[in-house]
């Protein structure tokens, strides 16, 4: 598991800095944050876009990260500094490694063992002010059944999935219907974050686009239909067809006005 699934960040035979699963780059890490610990400076996509459309590189832009944003009780300060009385908080940069965990065992290990930190070092549930998220995937039902369950034992409100099908089902399909209960009975919500839709990886290349790639060197194309639009609303729209209607596509039973 350590050779496959293993996640570490390292400046690689190319020069570039990046995560890497395993021996594999994580492409779209390469060149967001540095070695030192520098990172994009929050709240500045207003003046980042603008930097990207006329070619300035986002290292530029990189600050020194703030005890805020890594650590939990500092991160209450500031709320309190900004008048937050809540806030859902998702993964950061482990977000850009879940389209390469694509072998069930060592996925199921490396997704517990950030779940396992996140709830060390955040809690799933902080005073009722920091709700974070942990990861589940529908790659392994029995595993993902257990994982939620652990977690909502743990205090967790909601749960972060990668977007698009697994195993060739929608996420909504019946076969799902177990993980799904379990859900509903603890009042919890399953939420999404933009990150690389590996399901559009065909799509993609279709129109000489390369899942996969630096955030750094994407186009605007692959921004809108790899990465955020098109697979949210193919995700969000196969789980209203497929748990509201599913009689309208095979031909039976009521339809749409």
């Amino acid at each position: 598991m350590r050779k496959t699934g293993a996640i570490a960040g390292w400046r690689g035979a190319d020069g570039e800095h990046a995560l890497y699963i395993g021996q594999r780059k994580i492409e779209v890490t390469a060149g967001f944050f540095s070695e030192d610990g520098r990172v994009p400076p929050p709240g500045k996509m207003h003046e980042w876009l603008p930097a990207m459309k006329e070619g300035r590189r986002e290292l530029d832009m990189r600050v020194p990260m703030t005890r805020d944003m890594t650590h939990a009780e500092a991160r209450l300060h500031k709320m309190d500094e900004f008048g937050v009385e809540a806030c859902f908080m998702y993964c950061g940069t482990m977000v850009a490694s879940i389209s390469y965990l694509d072998e069930v065992e060592p996925a199921k290990a490396v997704m517990h063992a950030y779940n396992q930190w996140m709830h060390d070092e955040w809690k799933f549930n902080l005073q009722d002010r920091i709700y974070s998220a942990p990861l589940v995937s529908l790659i392994d039902l029995n595993w993902n059944c257990q994982e939620a369950k652990w977690a909502i034992e743990h205090g967790a409100r909601m749960f972060l999935m990668p977007m698009g099908p697994f195993d060739g089902k929608s996420p909504a399909d019946p076969a799902h219907d177990r993980f799904w209960s379990l859900l509903n009975e603890a009042h919890c919500r399953v939420v999404y974050h933009v990150s690389e839709a590996i399901f559009m990886r065909q799509h993609m290349a279709v129109w000489g686009e390369k899942m996969q790639s630096s955030r750094l060197r994407q186009t605007a194309f692959m921004w809108m239909n790899g990465y955020g639009e098109r697979p949210l609303m193919e995700t969000l729209s196969s789980g209203v067809w497929r748990s509201s209607t599913p009689s309208v596509m095979s031909g039976h039973g009521p339809v749409w006005q």
